[in-house]
């Protein structure tokens, strides 16, 4: 399976780098209110598996740079 994709600081990410773990791909939107209800449950979620194979990867595709920035500053 092939995914890269460019991460907020400009890095790579590719998925054929975390084979035998497991990844919970994460959709979200800043202005979708069911995005931002879940985020303390994927933080609780990738803490409780810490040190573990898993792995949370959160994509936003539809919006602007500058925007998703704001946004993850805001929310921490």
């Amino acid at each position: 399976m092939s995914l890269k994709l460019k991460t907020l600081d400009g890095k790579v990410f590719d998925i054929n780098d975390y084979k035998n773990q497991v990844l919970l791909i994460n959709f979200w939107a800043s202005w979708c209110n069911p995005c931002i209800k879940e985020i303390p449950s994927l933080v609780r979620l990738q803490e409780k598996f810490k040190g573990q194979y898993f792995k949370i990867i959160t994509i936003n595709i539809g919006e602007p740079k500058d925007r998703i920035i704001k946004f993850v500053k805001k929310r921490g």
